[in-house]
């Protein structure tokens, strides 16, 4: 997947449109920046942009801002950053409502495009990805750019090279030694100029141009023969290049699999060598030598016949470098696969089993004919191939001008190969045909009508006026990609390799001169991988300045159109590009070869430079100028390569206090400026630095001798005693050294590192600490990147862990009362920090223990106001703690003082100080209560106090309460009313620790109970009766008073005079109770007898009635009276009535020991009605006695049913 980053505001309007944006977005933001591309690794965002003419404002490379790149802000002590994102010109803003004025402020700029790296640190304009900044602030930038987008800012040299006529390999002929100014040989093969070279080369017959720019020599013809290809090594400053056919000019020593090695640095006067032959070092095939017949004389022509079918299909096309310099990339024409040869740095031949890998190019199925690949680009980790469906099998005529017509079987393709992967393939990503019109590559006679592409032809074709050739034949030989995305296509026209100046065609006729047409076009990036060519001059959203409708291109129009010659003030030429191409990011414009790139200078060639915004030409240079057996417009010169140098590398970022102790970069963190930093490799120091600017340290090209080595293994070490020359404090932006003495050099905290890489989530780290500690040595372990990938992550972090001191570190209370305030004195807090205190029942020592207390008295802020010498005072109030346990011996409580929070804090790092507070035990008491009784109405309360060894106490502290209110502080109260009592007593040291106890007051006034007490009445009158009482408690005393002054104490006692008797009785508790009884005088009356008996029976009809009895008791005068039973049908009103003649007499009975039994069959005892019918009898007694209240009766109640009842048990009634 191709990440694109897009320039995207139209040229014209492009530097108006940034200022307006920028001014209008900016104006109300309290921070603001940009991200950019650092093509020249300064670390800073140059001024210029790009314009119309000089494709830039100023010499300075044009940095074009980066979309898409988020922002992260962190404002003091937040963890949840505000985030944005950049736009499409790289700018970004945080308003004054997201970040307050005054705030301290953390920047992460992240989300790079794949690739990408950090630019240089750079103080004047440009920071790291992670700076630190305070609201508001403006051009808060950071640069980023790809590793082999870079550019040194200084000189640039750019290497091309050049073909010259003849058989390099010959330094005789049939005259014998050809003068070494005329060898093939000994002229230049492969040169080098400034890169901002104009007009004329410095050693050339420039026709009165001042001569500006001369040229470095590199290789001769000797050394290489043709080539074409470059391939720079940056690392090592190495341009190789490889063999190429071109009719007249013959292979270097190697052949047609030849690839050679020009050092750059080297100052010898032949600094180019053989590298590596193909067929012979990798046995892998290029081709035959298809020369012959080459003279060793430059001035010489010849037929040279086989190159007109071995050109494009023998040797070399497109050679690039990896981006690491490790492989050499090249395209093979004859089994047309790209090979990748890992060389190495510093390079040496491959070892053809292991160091070689290839990827055919299997090309799109063309129609009559075949692809034909050249064109070979190594861009951001991709390799791009470009070729063309040839068209030869097509028929074709080269002797018939007419015939050079718009053809559809021509057409241009791109690929592109991910080399990484195991099973990678080419992956076809443009497409476009070749039968647009074009311009012609000569404007006189029949030689205009060559406005199109031409199939490929091994024939040599007819001129078109006088001795002028041509036969436009398309290749695909070069690709550049632009800052933007953009594909920039370079074409040459193969006809140019198989012509010369004054040359022979392959038949040995004529003395021709050949013109090649190439072109130059630009696709831009459409959907997914894919490109879009230009159209009419219109490419992205890009539109030429002068090409739109010149019918000279896709669509009607070209983008670059300024591709003409003029000569003599006439238009001479309009397609002059010949095919190589050179981009340097950032400078807005491309190269591409030419021949005549300077109107009115004939028969030359060079490049020509356009403008990469508007399309136009903004300078040309010459090479040469129809120099002896140069090649005049016949591509006189291969591939053009600028020498860029490898982008240098940097390591560093920041030394910071960590005032919060975990190890993660706080935007309110300052920096720590004068430390010294060291580099060292292994155990050799190579290089130190001190930290500046907020703590910043950076080792790069300008303090490492030799520069840093890439993928090198470095330890950053810093000695930690420097810090004893610090007051570390986060309320500065900055720390420096402070001079130091007395009582502040006393304070002075003992500092720390901070954990080791804590962070995680996203980019952890570049905001944690990568140090660690041996003895007092803190050192970061760093594999430093490949070249570009510079890594300003590594930090070093240090905190200073806080102390903790009690003030005091004890107090005793009383039991029961409350603890108060508790006070420590904390230093080297954090400004996040709390102290927490916690409480234990027990001592402890382990702070991991301490840290982890549930028993949380309270968690409080320190406040400014509250500082002291030393540190800071913070109390809490302690009233929670339970000092009332009612214990009796002396009780402690252990309150702690801690950090809060805990958790980010470094397991070192616990610090802790402790209270005892001592609880005095409670007295213990003792209270003793007794019993309220009849005979003692008050009780006398008794108090007791000892300690914890019984022992008595004096000076106690009493408090009685009790029933109804009643209270005394006396020791020993007297109380009369019966109840509970509590004593609440202390000791006169802690008259608040009441021991509380109570004692029972018990009420014994119970009366006595009288159960039964009986008088009675004496027989006679000299008779005794006796008098009684049953009495509870049975422990009671009695006391009989009656007449006559009697008493008695027994409970039973004969008495003889009548009269009342009192009883008094008195309970064991004192308390008494009284009763009466009376003694009757004696009387002479009899008793009346008793009846028991009578009853209720039920009869059935007609059945006889059983006996019916009584019992009679009789004494005295009725002794021996008999019971008469009287029948009555109805109830009588009253039964004594029965006395009184009421009933008929049944029958009189004497009794039989007491006992009177009637036996009668005189009672009916028919029932014939459906009803009950009842009889009565009654008992009384015979005779009847004389006394009328003496009438003793028993009556029987007989119920008779009807004959069907059934008798039912009788019932006794009285």
């Amino acid at each position: 997947m191709k990440q694109n980053i897009v320039f995207n505001m139209p040229g014209r309007v492009w530097l108006f449109g940034i200022i307006f944006y920028l001014t209008g977005t900016l104006a109300s933001a309290q921070i603001s920046g940009s991200v950019f591309r650092d093509f020249d690794n300064d670390g800073a965002r140059s001024t210029s942009v790009p314009t119309l003419t000089g494709a830039r404002s100023t010499s300075a490379p044009v940095e074009l801002g980066v979309g898409g790149i988020t922002v992260r802000a962190y404002v003091e002590l937040s963890t949840v950053p505000i985030t944005t994102t950049t736009d499409a010109n790289g700018a970004y803003s945080f308003s004054a409502a997201q970040i307050p004025a005054n705030s301290r402020v953390r920047l992460e700029f992240a989300n790079y495009p794949g690739g990408y790296f950090p630019a240089p640190h750079n103080g004047q304009g440009g920071g790291t990805t992670v700076q630190f900044v305070r609201a508001p602030a403006s051009d808060v930038n950071t640069g980023i750019n790809y590793p082999s987008d870079y550019c040194q800012p200084g000189p640039v040299k750019i290497v091309t090279p050049c073909f010259v006529n003849g058989d390099p390999l010959k330094t005789t002929d049939a005259n014998g030694p050809i003068p070494t100014e005329l060898q093939s040989a000994n002229a230049d093969a492969i040169v080098a100029f400034d890169y901002n070279a104009f007009s004329v080369k410095g050693d050339g017959n420039s026709s009165g141009n001042k001569a500006q720019f001369p040229a470095d020599h590199l290789a001769l013809g000797g050394q290489v023969g043709s080539v074409w290809g470059l391939a720079l090594q940056r690392r090592t400053k190495q341009i190789f290049s490889a063999a190429v056919v071109k009719r007249h000019a013959g292979f270097g020593p190697l052949g047609s699999g030849g690839i050679y090695v020009t050092d750059l640095n080297s100052t010898s006067a032949n600094p180019t060598t053989p590298f590596l032959s193909f067929p012979n070092d990798l046995g892998i095939q290029t081709g035959p030598d298809p020369h012959s017949g080459l003279p060793g004389n430059k001035l010489f022509p010849s037929n040279d016949p086989g190159p007109m079918q071995a050109m494009g299909r023998v040797g070399f096309g497109g050679t690039d470098m990896s981006e690491d310099d490790q492989t050499l990339y090249v395209v093979n024409l004859f089994d047309r696969r790209v090979y990748g040869v890992k060389i190495g740095v510093p390079a040496q031949k491959p070892n053809p089993a292991t160091d070689v890998k290839s990827w055919a190019i299997n090309g799109p199925g063309c129609p009559q004919g075949e692809f034909r690949p050249w064109a070979l680009k190594v861009h951001h980790g991709k390799v791009y191939v470009g070729g063309v469906c040839s068209g030869e099998y097509a028929p074709t005529d080269a002797s018939n001008l007419s015939t050079a017509v718009s053809n559809t079987l021509l057409s241009g393709h791109v690929y592109e190969l991910d080399p990484s992967l195991p099973n990678g393939q080419f992956q076809h990503i443009l497409e476009f045909p070749l039968s647009f019109e074009r311009g012609s590559a000569d404007l006189t006679g029949d030689c205009i009508n060559f406005k199109y592409w031409q199939p490929w032809t091994d024939q040599f074709p007819a001129p078109c006026n006088a001795n002028f050739v041509m036969w436009p034949q398309p290749m695909i030989t070069d690709l550049e990609f632009d800052v933007n995305g953009h594909m920039i296509i370079g074409m040459l026209d193969r006809f140019g390799h198989l012509s010369g100046v004054a040359n022979h065609d392959p038949n040995g006729n004529g003395y021709y001169d050949g013109f090649t047409g190439g072109d130059l076009l630009r696709a831009a990036p459409a959907t997914g991988n894919q490109f879009a060519l230009e159209n009419n001059g219109t490419v992205g959203t890009l539109t030429s300045q002068n090409g739109v409708g010149n019918n000279q291109g896709p669509g009607g129009g070209e983008f670059y159109s300024d591709d003409a010659w003029v000569f003599l003030g006439n238009k001479a030429h309009d397609e002059i590009n010949n095919g190589a191409l050179s981009l340097i990011p950032g400078k807005n414009e491309v190269i591409s070869s030419a021949y005549d790139p300077i109107d009115e200078i004939y028969k030359s060639a060079g490049w020509r430079v356009h403008n990469n915004t508007s399309g136009k030409a903004e300078r040309g240079f010459v090479v040469f100028i129809d120099d002896a057996g140069s090649f005049g417009k016949a591509s006189g010169l291969g591939d053009n390569k600028p020498i860029c140098d490898v982008a240098p590398v940097e390591i560093g970022n920041r030394v910071w206090f960590d005032d919060n102790r975990n190890g993660i970069q706080d935007a309110y963190e300052p920096g720590i400026d004068g430390l010294v930093v060291l580099l060292y490799d292994g155990n050799t120091q190579v290089a130190s630095t001190t930290t500046a600017n907020g703590g910043q340290w950076y080792f790069n090209n300008s303090n490492v001798p030799g520069g840093l080595k890439f993928k090198y293994n470095y330890q950053v070490r810093m000695d930690m005693t420097q810090l004893t020359n610090y007051l570390l404090t986060a309320s500065a932006r900055t720390i420096r050294p402070t001079t130091r003495n007395g009582a502040r050099l006393a304070a002075t905290p003992t500092y720390a590192l901070s954990p080791y890489q804590v962070g995680s989530g996203t980019d952890s780290g570049i905001r944690d600490s990568d140090a660690q500690i041996d003895g007092n040595t803190a050192f970061i372990n760093v594999v430093t990147g490949d070249a570009g990938e510079n890594n300003q992550n590594y930090d070093f972090s240090v905190y200073a862990c806080p102390t903790i001191e009690a003030q005091p570190n004890g107090l005793t209370v009383c039991q029961g009362a409350p603890v108060g305030s508790l006070t420590v004195k904390a230093a080297s807090l954090a400004l996040t920090d709390k102290i927490k205190f916690v409480a234990f029942d027990t001592p402890q020592t382990d702070p991991t223990v301490i840290y982890s207390a549930t028993n949380v008295l309270g968690i409080v802020t320190p406040s400014s106001s509250s500082t002291v010498a030393g540190g800071v005072l913070v109390s809490i109030d302690a009233s929670a703690i339970q000092t009332n346990t009612n214990a009796t011996v002396t009780t402690f409580k252990y309150v702690y003082a801690v950090v809060e929070p805990v958790s980010p804090m470094p397991s070192t790092c616990l610090p802790y100080d402790g209270i005892v507070i001592t609880i005095l035990p409670k007295a213990r008491a003792t209270a003793t209560g007794g019993v309220v009784t009849c005979a003692q109405p008050s009780v006398t309360l008794t108090a007791a106090l000892t300690d914890a060894q019984n022992t008595p106490i004096t000076n106690g502290v009493y408090r009685w309460t009790g029933p109804n209110g009643f209270t005394s502080t006396e020791q020993n109260p007297v109380v009369t009313v019966a109840g509970t009592y509590t004593l609440s007593a202390a000791t006169a040291a802690c008259p608040d620790a009441f021991t509380t106890v109570t004692a029972l007051v018990e009420q014994d006034e119970e009366i006595p109970v009288i159960v039964d007490a009986f008088g009675g009445v004496p027989d006679c009158t000299t008779c005794t009766v006796t008098i009684s009482a049953t009495v509870t408690p049975a422990n009671s005393t009695l006391l009989w008073q009656g007449p006559n002054s009697f008493t008695a104490n027994q409970a039973t006692v004969d008495v003889s005079e009548p009269g009342f008797y009192v009883l008094t009785v008195t309970g064991p508790n004192g308390c008494t109770a009284s009763t009466e009884v009376e003694v009757q005088p004696p009387s002479n009356e009899e008793p009346c007898p008793v009846f028991t008996g009578g009853t209720s029976l039920t009869l059935c009809s007609g059945n006889p009635v059983p006996p019916l009895s009584v019992t009679v008791l009789t004494e005295g005068t009725y002794a021996g009276s008999s019971v008469a039973f009287v029948y009555s049908a109805t109830p009588l009103a009253d039964p004594a009535d029965a006395y009184n003649g009421m009933g008929t007499l049944l029958d009189t009975v004497a009794p039989t020991n007491a006992v009177a039994t009637l036996s009668t069959t005189a009672i009916p005892t028919t029932n014939t009605s459906t009803q009950t019918i009842r009889r009565y009898v009654y008992a009384i007694l015979s005779p009847t006695p004389a006394d009328p209240t003496c009438r003793p009766v028993s009556q029987f109640v007989l119920s008779i049913d009807n004959p069907l009842c059934v008798p039912i048990s009788s019932a006794r009634i009285r």
